[in-house]
């Protein structure tokens, strides 16, 4: 995106001379609109983790297991994630494990 003509394709008018304040103006609803797409992502993801758990324990105990056996059961599929993505981490930096909560203690002034 180097001419103000393809900048202007996204808003749909172009500019009489170039502007940079029009140039900063696009990014800036392009950034926006990826912003909040990232945002709509996350939140489905967190919508179907939330409903596949509760419809797993519905469908629990609609088959007869009871209650506290289900909760076992989801308690040692959290600990498998949560050991998946210990493992995760770590083949990606394992320092980064322990510098960033080192930093997060770290008074600020």
């Amino acid at each position: 995106m180097s001419s103000d003509l393809e900048l202007a394709a996204l808003l749909g008018e172009a500019p009489p001379q170039t502007d940079v304040a029009f140039r900063v103006d696009v990014l800036t609803r392009v950034g926006l609109a990826k912003r909040r797409r990232a945002a709509r992502i996350k939140a489905a993801r967190t919508l179907g983790l939330f409903t596949g758990v509760g419809l797993l324990f519905a469908l629990a105990e609609a088959f007869g297991m009871p209650r506290a056996e289900a909760i076992l059961l989801l308690l040692c599929i959290c600990v498998a994630a949560l050991g998946y993505s210990l493992a995760r981490l770590m083949s990606d930096d394992p320092a980064r494990l322990v510098t960033r909560p080192l930093a997060l203690l770290r008074p600020r002034l």
